[in-house]
């Protein structure tokens, strides 16, 4: 028997980085299908995003709050840091995925360029382009952050570099992707730390071939 239940599509960053977690801490789970705009996934997420996650009788959206849960609820190595600045910079970092990063590379680029004509729809270029603008800026806040640090929250790999990992390597699979990340060698080193551990490995999801336009 599983430990939790998450509900959410696999190649979904935020369920991704959910999926890392896991496998981070050892944490077994069954992946089902959110099945959107059902009463049960409305009782389970009244926003109808994903994931969700389910532990015995207790409920949980937002992968933030996620993520926090599982590292204290189960055994295994401490995802977050135990020095309370480093800790903070941990969060800081998460708030600017959340409210900067994931609009801007997610939405702005990645879901213009595979989801959107995967069904069918067309690129709005406008949109990737002055995402990709932004994205530029943000790499290089990044890029500042990381030289001379091997994680976002300094010495330790933390619960930031998990909610990050997932969209900058899909934005490496953009026909933007090698623009950006070049002359950025911090974070180049970053994602290649990130990337070689199993638990991130492990859990890559197929990725539909990009839109080249």
């Amino acid at each position: 028997m599983s430990d939790i239940e998450l509900y959410g599509f696999p190649p979904s960053s935020y369920t991704w980085s959910a999926r890392i977690a896991c496998a981070e801490k050892g944490v077994s789970y069954d992946l089902k299908d959110p099945e959107f705009g059902t009463v049960l996934y409305s009782k389970l997420h009244p926003f109808s995003k994903m994931p969700v996650m389910v532990h015995g009788d207790f409920k949980l959206y937002e992968t933030s709050a996620m993520l926090r849960y599982l590292d204290t609820a189960f055994e295994g190595p401490s995802l977050q840091p135990a020095d309370v600045k480093a800790a903070a910079v941990m969060d800081q970092w998460i708030s600017a995925y959340n409210d900067y990063v994931y609009p801007v590379i997610a939405i702005g680029m990645v879901i213009q360029r595979v989801v959107v004509p995967m069904r069918g729809g067309v690129t709005d270029e406008e949109l990737v382009k002055t995402s990709a603008e932004k994205a530029s800026h943000q790499l290089s806040v990044l890029e500042e952050a990381l030289t001379g640090n091997d994680y976002l929250a300094g010495e330790s790999y933390s619960l930031a570099d998990i909610i990050f990992a997932p969209i900058l390597w899909y934005l490496a699979k953009l026909p933007e992707g090698e623009a950006l990340y070049r002359d950025r060698p911090a974070v180049l080193a970053w994602r290649e730390r990130i990337e070689s551990r199993a638990a991130f490995i492990d859990t890559i999801p197929s990725m539909p071939q990009a839109n080249a336009a």
